[in-house]
């Protein structure tokens, strides 16, 4: 049965993405850069003669760029296409909020990153800040599908906020990503322990930088007792695994705690991927540079 003319490409393009996300998730950064790039020259054809269906896709693999170049340490090449993908999101969200204005969240998130590393730390608070304001009305329509992505978004912006030397709407923010946090490991200790005790110890600096030292030793300690606890699991989960499992930590002076504390306070957010975290097989990987190089030769022709 043969394709429509011109069907090709754009299938051609998406194979093209959906590789530089496998190639991206298994670590090849060069070969998921060649990818993306190969995805967004033909995304850039097809949006100039019939944008509607296909800015949105365009925008998608600005945002693989942009990781790739961020974790290749090109940081202003990051920026500028973290910036061209969010200029798309804004205008895609002003016709379809539903649809869009996660995307748009998520493509802020890696904005807001993106500025940090290039030292204009301003315009990266004002960037996170936008992203949590979306995602608080996101979650608030629909706190079971939004809710997981709030949470880590007020993390960083306390992180920010704190850098900034906003100390009440820090203290505030972070009290808020904890309580979501709290909401969350309830429900799904397995996948918000871990974010939860980090919260909790950005948390605890915040209310020691406020001079709430009771406050923050207790918080403090739940946190500890949290990561030992999980590390207690982990290490029984390697034995009966048959292996030795790692080393259960032994409780820290105050002191350490305090610098790790402080540490996490100031480290960098991380830079959000909206798509689901991808764990591709070397089958898998097989599979879809097949697909490629089948529609590749028939775009060409068309």
């Amino acid at each position: 049965m043969r394709s429509r003319p011109g069907t090709e490409t754009p299938a051609l393009a998406e194979s093209l993405y959906v590789l530089a996300v496998y190639l991206y998730t298994a670590g090849q950064l060069q070969e998921s850069f060649a990818m993306a790039w190969e995805a967004i020259d033909i995304y850039r054809q097809l949006v100039r003669t019939n944008p509607a269906p296909h800015t949105a896709d365009l925008a998608r693999a600005l945002n693989i760029l942009t990781l790739n170049l961020s974790r290749a340490g090109r940081a202003h090449e990051a920026l500028a296409a973290v910036q061209e993908a969010v200029t798309f999101y804004r205008s895609l969200a002003q016709v379809d909020p539903a649809a869009y204005k996660p995307d748009l969240a998520a493509c802020l998130h890696n904005l807001a990153t993106c500025l940090g590393d290039v030292g204009d730390r301003s315009a990266a608070l004002a960037a996170i800040r936008e992203t949590a304001e979306i995602r608080r009305e996101l979650a608030a329509r629909d706190p079971a599908t939004h809710a997981p992505a709030l949470a880590p978004c007020l993390h960083r912006l306390t992180k920010r906020l704190a850098e900034a030397g906003h100390r009440g709407e820090a203290l505030e923010t972070a009290r808020e990503a904890v309580a979501l946090y709290r909401s969350l490991a309830r429900r799904r200790p397995e996948d918000f322990s871990r974010g939860l005790a980090g919260a909790l110890r950005t948390y605890a600096s915040v209310l020691e930088w406020a001079g709430k030292e009771a406050d923050a030793a207790r918080i403090r300690q739940e946190s500890e007792a949290m990561t030992e606890d999980k590390a207690l699991e982990d290490s029984i989960e390697g034995i009966l695994r048959g292996g030795a499992g790692p080393a259960v930590p032994r409780c820290r002076a105050r002191s350490a705690t305090r610098s790790r504390a402080d540490q996490e306070l100031r480290s960098p957010p991380r830079t959000y991927f909206s798509p689901k975290r991808l764990r591709p097989t070397p089958s898998d990987l097989e599979d879809i540079a097949v697909l490629v190089e089948e529609v590749r030769p028939r775009s060409r022709r068309c």
